[in-house]
């Protein structure tokens, strides 16, 4: 079975973690300059600014280094197919040590976003981080995953599918 998503590059991925905040960040750095004239310096302001974007650069490099858009199952291992930066990466995990659960991620007041991740016993790899999976193959994805293995759901597994099946409707 093979799950796939479009392809994204490295200077995207980080354009679509980075901008934003960036931006947000900016208008309220400069919004109280306006409201305080002359108590701070534009050294200061561009000081602020260079601070923020290497900070914010870094955390959206660490988000958007790692991407994977295409998972394969077989009988005895998962195949993850994706870009590190901007280099093809392939990982097989043995499905026999592998597991899957769904994480959410807090986006905002009422605002959920969830993703896979599939551990092995010394790795973590996360399916959605950026959010481009549609949510249905997700539920597939991991329903699969579970098939394969043999293995039952736990009540934490029914309740973050029913979450996600409702945040879909």
């Amino acid at each position: 079975m093979k799950f796939t998503v479009e392809k994204n590059n490295y200077f995207n991925r980080l354009k679509k973690e980075y901008l934003f905040y960036f931006l947000l960040l900016s208008t309220v750095v400069f919004y109280f300059h306006h409201n305080n004239p002359g108590r701070i310096d534009w050294p200061v302001i561009i000081g602020i600014m260079l601070v923020l974007a290497f900070i914010f650069s870094l955390l959206a490099h660490k988000i958007a280094k790692t991407n994977f858009h295409e998972v394969e199952l077989n009988e005895d291992h998962i195949t993850l197919r994706g870009h590190e930066i901007n280099k093809p990466i392939e990982i097989k995990l043995p499905i026999k040590n592998t597991d899957a659960q769904f994480k959410s991620i807090g986006q905002g007041r009422g605002k959920i976003e969830y993703f896979l991740r599939i551990t092995n016993d010394t790795e973590v790899y996360d399916i959605n981080k950026l959010l481009n999976w549609n949510y249905n193959s997700l539920i597939n994805l991991f329903n699969s995953i579970k098939d394969l293995k043999k293995e039952p759901k736990s009540i934490d597994d029914k309740l973050m599918i029913e979450l996600i099946e409702k945040k879909v409707k």
